[in-house]
């Protein structure tokens, strides 16, 4: 199904990545399209070379070229207002790490940290609201908060947006969104693992990505495991090593 063109608050919109240099974002989008069959949009010098990528003709993720940051697949959260996102969030134990920016005539966009450390983005459109493409195969499906405290996670983003919780029966995490619908999850993270952000892209099949990767040189890190409504396989692409989740519906 196609998402709705428009994004509540403290709802994931969009998921990008920073590669270091020019050759590591072409040998990235490159592996992207090889693995998903996206078909990338590319920006000008002044964007960064920002590459978009197109499932079913819709935006789904972003390329973008910057040095000196650490390339890892970044969620954005929409908000109607991004200052009093930033205010809400900071005030609520987060902290600010860029911005907010204007990002040309797309939207205003902040990079922060959420109250368990983990590296969060907000988005506020403008022109651009975010993914067209949701819940089909190769394009997002959910996104999974990973941190030592998935109670604490929760309570944050309660707290910051006003979204609605649900306990994970038998474990310690949590699904938030609204009172109709939830959007993603707050999970136990391995204590060796910093907390992060982790979107999930729905595939056809688990064992088609898996033979893929091992003839694009991905590393499966994790494989065939159950989760609700499906199983999961996680991922590191061959060119800046950041894991990705990979969906199979049941």
């Amino acid at each position: 199904m196609s998402h709705p063109e428009k994004f509540a608050d403290g709802q994931p919109c969009w998921i990008d990545i920073a590669a270091p240099d020019s050759a590591k974002r072409l040998a990235l989008t490159a592996f992207l399209t090889a693995l998903f069959g996206w078909e990338f949009e590319v920006g000008g010098p002044d964007s960064g070379n920002y590459s978009t990528a197109h499932s079913h003709s819709q935006p789904v993720v972003g390329v973008v070229e910057m040095s000196g940051v650490p390339s890892y697949w970044t969620t954005y959260l929409h908000t109607a207002d991004i200052k009093k996102s930033v205010s809400a969030l900071t005030s609520h134990g987060g902290a600010l790490l860029n911005g907010p920016m204007q990002v040309f005539e797309m939207g205003h966009m902040a990079v922060c940290t959420d109250a368990v450390g983990a590296v969060v983005g907000l988005w506020q459109p403008i022109q651009f609201e975010g993914f067209g493409s949701y819940d089909e195969h190769n394009s997002p499906t959910w996104f999974d908060q990973q941190s030592e405290d998935p109670g604490l996670a929760a309570t944050f983003y309660r707290d910051v947006f006003g979204l609605t919780v649900i306990p994970t029966p038998n474990a310690d995490g949590a699904m938030l969104g609204s009172a109709e619908q939830q959007w993603f999850s707050t999970s136990p993270q391995p204590s060796a693992l910093p907390p992060s952000w982790n979107p999930v892209i729905q595939v056809d099949a688990l064992s088609r990505v898996e033979k893929d990767l091992s003839r694009l040189g991905g590393e499966i890190l994790m494989n065939d495991v159950a989760v609700p409504g499906g199983k999961i396989l996680v991922f590191s692409d061959p060119v800046v090593h950041a894991p990705l989740i990979c969906f199979e519906a049941r």
